[in-house]
């Protein structure tokens, strides 16, 4: 019997002062979103929103597919459309904030512990499946356009 080794399946990531987003679904493919424009400086929100864009098969092993968004201050860095998704559980590992332990999602740009070396202050998870409403980037996205 061979063993086929499941590697994780979502990274959020700081290298060479660009963002950087990896969804790796089950080892069978890749997606990604790359910055092109380096962090700012000072305190970032980061926000990466994922909206469903049809249903699942579960029957056939696949969660439903969507568009995955990356933003910072409010401002879209970029975005990838999954045309399939892990539909029940990835691993049991757990999250990890600032240095990753586990097996890595992606081997070429991204090996463990790879650890940040800023500051994380706040992070927030919202599973509601509403668009996530950040009235601070709002206002500093409509007076940067003034």
């Amino acid at each position: 019997m061979r063993r086929v080794r499941t590697r994780a399946a979502t990274a959020l990531f700081v290298k060479d002062k660009k963002l950087h987003f990896a969804y790796n679904y089950l080892a069978r493919k890749m997606y990604r979103i790359d910055a092109t424009e380096d962090l700012p400086e000072g305190d970032v929100t980061i926000v990466y929103e994922f909206q469903v864009t049809g249903d699942p098969d579960i029957r056939q092993g696949n969660g439903a597919p969507g568009t995955g968004t990356l933003l910072v201050n409010g401002d879209k860095v970029g975005e990838v459309h999954m045309d399939v998704t892990v539909p029940l559980l990835f691993s049991i590992e757990g999250l990890s904030v600032g240095h990753d332990y586990g097996d890595s999602v992606d081997h070429e740009d991204y090996r463990p512990t790879f650890p940040f070396t800023g500051s994380v202050k706040q992070v927030a998870f919202d599973l509601s499946g509403d668009a996530i409403k950040d009235a601070e980037a709002e206002t500093r996205r409509g007076m940067s356009h003034q």
